[in-house]
């Protein structure tokens, strides 16, 4: 039986103490969306200045996009708890607008805006004429703007759009009665383009970008502060790491920041060094895949320049592609059609398929049921590699500027099937995502592993995934809805 002084630690006050011993009041790296630890960025402080003045001005509808783990919730957060302060205006969080129909909508708006529960026999006219009438109430007579604020915004479906876009309606000779706010993820962009008339009504639409090197710096430098400590934990090389690793996501630099502290505990350090964080971002696949040589001549150059030259420094963006790879755009003719694969039950275990033929007609794919889309992936002709002189090889050269590369596990018309293949990849791959393309005047919704800057490190990355689970992938690149095959 353990005595008092060899029970394990197991409370949270207990838990706390590990923070301690690096002089650390609270967790610096929490993945909660808190408030008190918003990170003022530049494009993080501009969505929210600018979805501020919307709601002051009462402007109506309003979107705010991002990647998974770019900062939408805190964000969303933040901006409540700015609204809070302000009684002239009432928010009102959805935070899951998993709704199958548009009447689960309307009855929710009912029971939040009036604070009672609609009769169950009650129409949907009804029911609006009812949000009608309290709307008015509120901005004419109570002098108060009620924000409707969604998160997870890509949940919702087409009839539940249909249903905000009547609100919108309501509205005086200068104002709109609600405000609407919706985060979603960059899928939400597609559904938009499929209700025109409920995009065409949207005030201001913001996107949040990744954080630059300065930003992932500043914001982990940011953490610790508010955590209350004054010195730095990590080294310039370390920084560097977090952000190559992270790619400038802010949730992933608060995994990788929270492991790097642990370790640091364990090994009883007190720095995080560039092996730490990579020892930390390897299990994850979030290696920074940087030569080591590199990282110390740039850190040394880096520290050299600032003592030298203060206030005359310039350095160029680290996430700039390497020029070397920039060409000319290719003809549509050599566009290859996306991979389509049957979204597997648990994850893909491979399976000997042969490729298809080089006189292939890709027309003849048509987007249909999930059993129809089952067809094995289509290759690029053999004529156009020739053509085009593309080769088998870890180095293709960049056709769109600005874009990226992405390790493609399988291509879909159908969003519902995508969608479960995405779920079923993230279940290993926490980077996975789905970027939308056109292919032939047909949206298309790629799922993806990773994305990188440059063809090379997402090949690399590629073939060690296959090499280890035995997925059959694809490398493409993509720049907007531009979309090219580059590796298989």
């Amino acid at each position: 039986m353990l005595t008092d002084k060899e029970q394990p630690l197991t409370s949270r006050e207990d838990c706390v103490k590990y923070y301690e011993l690096l002089g650390l009041t609270r967790e610096p790296f929490s993945n909660s969306p808190d408030p008190a630890f918003f990170f003022k960025s530049r494009n993080h402080s501009k969505c929210l200045h600018r979805l501020e003045i919307a709601i002051r001005l009462r402007r109506g509808l309003n979107v705010c996009l991002g990647q998974i783990g770019s900062g939408k919730s805190t964000l969303c957060r933040t901006l409540i708890q700015r609204m809070a302060r302000d009684e002239t205006v009432a928010p009102h969080l959805v935070l899951d607008p998993t709704f199958s129909t548009a009447r689960e909508l309307l009855v929710t708006l009912y029971t939040r805006f009036l604070r009672t529960s609609p009769s169950p026999s009650a129409t949907h006219r009804e029911m609006m004429e009812a949000l009608q009438d309290h709307l008015f109430q509120e901005a004419l007579e109570n002098e108060r703007a009620l924000v409707l604020i969604i998160d997870e915004g890509q949940k919702l479906v087409p009839s539940c759009l249909e249903v905000i876009r009547e609100l919108l309606n309501y509205e005086t000779n200068d104002a709109k009665l609600l405000q609407v706010i919706i985060f979603a993820q960059e899928e939400f962009d597609l559904v938009l383009a499929e209700v025109p008339n409920f995009r065409d009504r949207i005030n201001e639409f913001c996107r949040l970008t990744p954080l630059s090197f300065w930003d992932t710096r500043a914001l982990i430098r940011h953490r610790l502060s508010l955590a209350g400590i004054s010195r730095s934990l990590f080294t310039w090389p370390a920084y560097w790491a977090m952000h190559r690793a992270s790619q400038g996501h802010p949730r992933k630099i608060m995994h990788l920041g929270h492991k790097a502290l642990m370790t640091l505990i364990v090994n009883n350090q007190s720095k995080v060094s560039r092996s730490v964080v990579l020892a930390c971002a390897r299990p994850l696949g979030w290696d920074e895949d940087l030569h080591p040589g590199l990282v110390f001549l740039a850190s040394a150059s880096l520290i050299l320049t600032l003592l030298l030259i203060p206030g005359k420094l310039y350095i160029a963006p680290i996430s700039n592609p390497d020029t070397s790879e920039v060409g000319k755009p290719r003809p549509s003719s050599e566009f290859r059609e996306p991979i389509n694969h049957a979204p597997p039950q648990e994850f893909p275990v491979p399976t000997e398929t042969a490729p298809v033929s080089g006189n292939t007609n890709h027309d003849q794919i048509k987007s249909g049921s999930p059993n129809d889309q089952a067809t094995q992936p289509a290759s690029i002709p053999p004529s156009h590699a020739a053509n085009s002189g593309e080769k088998n090889s870890s180095e293709m050269g960049r056709q769109f500027p600005g874009s990226r590369f992405y390790i493609q596990v399988g291509g879909f018309q159908d969003r519902e099937y995508a969608a479960r293949t995405l779920d079923t990849v993230r279940r290993r791959h926490v980077s996975a995502g789905m970027v939308h393309v056109a292919y032939k005047g047909q949206p298309w919704d790629i799922v993806y592993l990773d994305h990188f800057d440059t063809s090379t490190k997402a090949i690399r990355k590629a073939k060690i995934v296959r090499e280890n689970e035995g997925l059959d992938l694809a490398v493409v690149e993509v720049s907007g809805v531009l979309y090219r095959f580059v590796w298989q």
